[in-house]
């Protein structure tokens, strides 16, 4: 799974150890989520086992820190449809006897996903589509703010509204969008029209391991995604 992984220190030893993502299909539409770990001892990669996390779930962020890796996940929530999971929930793992464990409380509530949850973040553009990468000097963008989005395709800006479903919160609806008017070179400029197109006609959106995912139709019945990553671990700030 491409950038499904994290580094910090586990064991208490001050040296950092990796953390990874792993997914397994079932056959059907459900796949499940794993968190795998492996210490690094004097160099070598000490395995300390995999836990199942959950099935069809988003990451909304990782860390590790004072030995613990420490997750909000997007899951299944009271009132939520089997297909669509919408609350957000936390938990925690950590090495017991030597081996990676689950130590969430008990007792932790779930809180249903909200544009309160956008509000204020600031996005870069990754990916226009499943394995497209953007153009790194386009530095095409997003933010959210009050209900608003805002940006730069690379060359011209753009303003524009977005709003959530009321029984499904990550159903989204961006547009329609205003954008300055700027005479923009290839390649950007040719990149630029297609982000916001596809801005434009986003359906969905959802997390995937700490970044944010915009799923729009493309216009021959099928559907494609827009990935960012948030402009704070880009600067090197982290996530």
């Amino acid at each position: 799974m491409d950038d499904a992984e994290l580094t910090g220190d586990l064991d208490g030893d001050g040296i950092d150890d990796a953390v990874v993502f792993l997914a397994e299909g079932t056959g059907g539409s459900g796949v499940f989520i794993y968190i795998a770990a492996q210490l690094n001892s004097k160099g070598q990669p000490v395995d300390v086992g995999a836990v199942r996390i959950e099935d069809r779930i988003g990451v909304k962020s990782a860390v590790v820190e004072d030995g613990q890796i420490m997750l909000e996940i997007i899951t299944q929530g009271l009132g939520d449809a089997a297909c669509c999971s919408t609350h957000k929930a936390s938990k925690t793992y950590a090495l017991q006897d030597g081996q990676l464990a689950e130590t969430t409380p008990a007792g932790g509530k779930m809180v249903q996903v909200s544009a309160a949850d956008l509000d204020g973040t600031n996005w870069s553009l990754l990916e226009l589509a499943d394995g497209q990468s953007a153009s790194v000097s386009a530095d095409a963008t997003l933010n959210f703010a009050e209900g608003q989005v805002s940006g730069s395709g690379g060359c011209n800006s753009f303003t524009g509204s977005f709003s959530l479903g009321d029984n499904n919160p990550l159903v989204m609806a961006v547009g329609p969008l205003a954008a300055t008017e700027r005479a923009c070179p290839d390649p950007v400029g040719s990149q630029e029209s297609v982000y916001f197109v596809a801005l434009n006609n986003v359906a969905h959106w959802g997390y995937e391991f700490g970044k944010l995912a915009l799923y729009y139709g493309d216009g021959e019945n099928s559907e494609n995604r827009l990935l960012f990553a948030p402009q704070s671990s880009l600067s090197g700030a982290g996530s």
